[in-house]
């Protein structure tokens, strides 16, 4: 399985990557919608700003 982490300008992406580095989970930190689309799941990362992260997705036709 292979894990898309969604960089939308929020959150520390490398945090959240070594994480599942640390649980041998295969992960890929991307804002890229072709790239993203060929993972098994995804993270969307940035609770804590969830307005610019939102304003980020859709400003890059994630939504």
């Amino acid at each position: 399985m292979k894990i898309g982490i969604v960089d939308c300008g929020g959150a520390n992406l490398n945090s959240i990557y070594y994480s599942f580095k640390r649980l041998n989970i295969d992960s890929f930190i991307s804002n890229s919608i072709d790239e993203l689309s060929q993972m098994d799941a995804l993270v969307l990362p940035g609770v804590g700003s969830a307005g610019k992260v939102m304003e980020t997705l859709s400003k890059k036709k994630f939504s």
